[in-house]
């Protein structure tokens, strides 16, 4: 963002809070999203979020929550502050006892401390504890006629059993085909086979899930039978004037070989004028190429590229890394830096002053932060 336009977001917010009372409740705080806390559903954590322009030590926050909406907040069955803030403008509250099959109502609340307090708040949200999550994987076993859907049931939603299955279609906003219904009784992967298709058709599918109480869906992949498959990675290694660029061949697309390197460039992301040396690959896996005379403390972005001369050319997401800064010396810039030593510090010193049953829930659900305090620690 560049400075003129950040003068007039923070132009445009003073006014806000100033003039339009129900728009200075927008900018403070935020009704965030939900998680289960057990297998039975019938224990959920809400987050709510502080707008980054407060500061947390002056606003005390909270949840409010219903079966039904309402406008005002007193009107809500329950109140209660939040049990936990997490040094990060986020706060939550874990709430039990719940219908897994009755959808609640929730906003997030924030009331200044400061003089002429007063209490401003977030949408209003909803979570049904029941409900199934499905997560939709990238398609293997892709062949020149032929893949092989995947899927995964995250969560059952408290039921002893979950259908699952996957719709698809040429089409994203039509997809009418089903794939056979699976009856699950525990979480794990699924997946179904597609057969007869079109080389170099696009198909479109997603996994679905359904139980006693709702159906949901994850999100929409492609897969188009024939043509190679092929990911983009952050980079392994990044140095003053070079750069390690790591990408998987996911499938050959039902040939034998397939040719793959990177496009990369300086200028934006939709100019990436520059091609690593064409690699040869007859089985699926990773690969990497070194992109050496590098500009300094310059952002770059890249993206894996895959040909199998049989349904043109296939494309990784676009990734972004930028060079250091300054001169090195040769073992400095052999190893990679994704994570500033500064930013790490706050890291450490948030969570080492954390309860020891906070700090290892948190670890149990975010194992990167340990990772990240052993690196620190290195």
């Amino acid at each position: 963002m560049n400075e003129k336009k950040l003068v007039i977001l923070m132009a445009s917010t003073l006014v806000c809070f100033s003039v339009l009372s129900g728009c200075a409740e927008v900018f403070t705080v935020f009704t965030e999203g939900w998680e289960n806390m057990n297998t039975e559903a019938t224990a959920v954590r809400i987050w709510g979020r502080l707008s980054l322009l407060q500061s947390a030590d002056n606003w005390e926050e909270g949840f409010v929550w219903d079966t039904e909406k309402h406008n005002d907040l007193d009107l809500y069955a329950h109140k209660e502050w939040a049990t936990w803030h997490t040094g990060f403008q986020t706060f939550y509250l874990d709430i039990e006892d719940l219908d897994r099959t009755t959808t609640y109502h929730y906003r997030a609340f924030a009331e200044y401390q400061g003089p002429n307090s007063k209490i401003y708040s977030g949408i209003d949200r909803t979570f049904l504890p029941g409900r199934p999550i499905v997560h939709t994987y990238w398609a293997t076993d892709v062949e020149l006629n032929s893949a092989v859907l995947r899927g995964n049931l995250g969560f059952m939603g408290g039921a002893p059993s979950c259908e699952v299955f996957f719709v698809y279609g040429e089409d994203p906003d039509l997809m009418v085909d089903e794939t056979p219904h699976q009856t699950l009784t525990s979480t794990g992967d699924f997946n179904a086979s597609l057969t007869d298709l079109v080389k170099c058709d696009t198909i479109y599918y997603k996994a679905v899930a359904i139980n006693d109480v709702d159906t949901t869906d994850g999100i929409i992949l492609s897969v188009a039978p024939g043509q190679a498959g092929v990911q983009t990675y952050l980079p392994s290694e990044v140095g003053v004037d070079y750069a390690v660029l790591p990408g998987k061949l996911w499938h050959l697309g039902g040939v034998e070989t397939c040719e793959v390197w990177f496009e990369y460039g300086d200028d934006n992301p939709n100019n990436l004028d520059e091609n690593t040396t064409h690699q040869i690959m007859n089985t699926t896996g990773d690969f990497t190429a070194y992109v050496g005379g590098l500009k300094s403390d310059t952002t770059y972005w890249f993206r894996a590229v895959a040909d199998n001369a049989e349904c043109g050319i296939a494309y990784g997401s676009i990734k972004e890394f930028k060079t250091e800064s300054g001169v090195k010396t040769d073992a400095e810039n052999t190893r990679p830096r994704t994570i500033a030593k500064s930013n790490m510090a706050q890291i450490y010193n948030w969570l080492k002053n954390l309860d020891n049953k906070t700090f290892e829930k948190l670890i149990e659900r975010h194992p990167l932060l340990e990772r990240l305090v052993l690196l620190y620690l290195q």
